[in-house]
């Protein structure tokens, strides 16, 4: 047994409460006064999400990826999907197991560390590349859809309105994005921290989507079994 493992076990629950509350605002403080490019660097490294399949943290394993990987090329064929923007990529764990024949894939991330990496292991196609891109600032890549995940829920509402507009801005069709459908509430964060979001509700308000591919998620015990990934037209968002 670790002793982690073993303190989790000896010490009151009130204790561990309070231990967990502050640490939540420390690093909310530390953010505060970060860029987000700062703030998503340091946490690529110094491994704040990774395990030891990818750096992209629990969520971005084949385990918890293993029905969208089944699922989304149905959707890519459904809507006649040409060209992907996948932002923010990360280590393009998962991705790689997509079958993109006939796609224009482009993955970017605000990492500039990650997309070296993905050049030199995953650019073995003209039709696959990776670029350095600022979700909220770049100037994006027109393409048929925008895929963003497990991102959103890591931005304060402030950076994901201007995350959106500049989604918006590219011209681009469709967003595929992270969204907990039968989650009841919104919550305001510091970028960097994390906490779930249904776009359906205040203040997003997004219209009933076109499309969506419960993940199946299992972590938490099932707490989260309602992650899904879910498509709008970005017209009307």
């Amino acid at each position: 047994m670790s002793m982690k493992t073993l303190l989790k076990k000896l010490l009151p629950v009130s204790f561990l409460n309070w231990y967990r509350q502050q640490k939540v605002q420390k690093q909310a403080a530390a953010f505060a006064k970060m860029t987000p490019k700062e703030v998503f660097t340091k946490i690529y490294q110094e491994h704040y999400w990774g395990n030891k399949d990818t750096v992209s943290g629990t969520g971005s394993t084949l385990l918890q990826t293993q029905t969208l990987i089944q699922e989304l090329p149905s959707l890519l064929k459904k809507f006649e999907i040409k060209s992907i923007l996948d932002i923010p990529c990360g280590d393009f764990h998962w991705m790689q197991k997509i079958d993109l024949e006939g796609i224009i894939y482009t993955g970017a991330d605000i990492v500039e560390k990650l997309i070296e990496n993905n050049t030199q292991k995953h650019q073995k196609s003209p039709f696959i590349e990776f670029q350095t891109l600022d979700l909220i600032t770049s100037p994006l890549p027109k393409a048929d859809l925008v895929i963003v995940r497990d991102c959103f829920v890591h931005f304060s509402y402030e950076n994901i309105f201007k995350a959106i507009n500049n989604i918006k801005a590219s011209g681009s069709k469709y967003l595929l994005t992270t969204s907990f459908t039968a989650h009841t509430t919104n919550t305001n964060i510091v970028t960097g921290q994390w906490r779930t979001l249904n776009f359906e509700l205040p203040p997003f308000n997004f219209p009933s989507p076109v499309f969506i591919i419960n993940e199946n998620c299992t972590e938490s015990n099932g707490a989260f079994r309602d992650k899904s990934m879910v498509l709008w037209e970005i017209n009307k968002i």
